[in-house]
């Protein structure tokens, strides 16, 4: 007799939970699956394109460009230092930044092809091998 009550009630709970879920999802209550749009989405996408030097006229390969205020529009420019980024901004500014060279920021124009050159910083290696050493001391204190 206590078995089937215990089956009784657990039926009984599992029909009452079922219900409740159906209630929120088919009585308009709940919001929609797909993604309502947003101002961002509304605004026309620009493509920007251009390639990164060094001092030397050398591409770069591996310098992250990025859009300023939007920082999950990052990219790595390719094997010939060249970058393909889209965005919505209306004056879009990138920032370029390489390790061993100066961070660079300059507004573009997203109907033309941009070229970037960085600056080499000097005695980066030397400034490296110091903050490399003084963190190895830090860390074996």
């Amino acid at each position: 007799m206590k078995a089937s009550v215990r089956i009784v009630l657990s039926l009984l709970a599992f029909l009452t939970a079922f219900s409740v879920q159906a209630q929120t999802t088919a009585g308009g209550m709940q919001e929609p699956i797909y993604p309502k749009e947003t101002k961002a989405e509304s605004l026309p996408i620009k493509v920007l394109t251009g390639t990164v030097f060094n001092d030397m006229g050398e591409p770069l390969a591996g310098a992250n460009v990025t859009v300023v205020g939007d920082k999950n529009n990052t990219i790595t420019t390719n094997s010939v230092g060249g970058y393909v980024l889209r965005t919505t901004a209306a004056q879009p500014v990138l920032r370029i930044t390489y390790a061993g060279y100066k961070d660079l920021e300059q507004t573009v124009n997203p109907l033309h092809p941009t070229s970037f050159t960085l600056e080499a910083v000097a005695n980066y290696k030397r400034d490296l091998k110091k903050r490399s050493k003084a963190a190895e001391k830090a860390y074996r204190n």
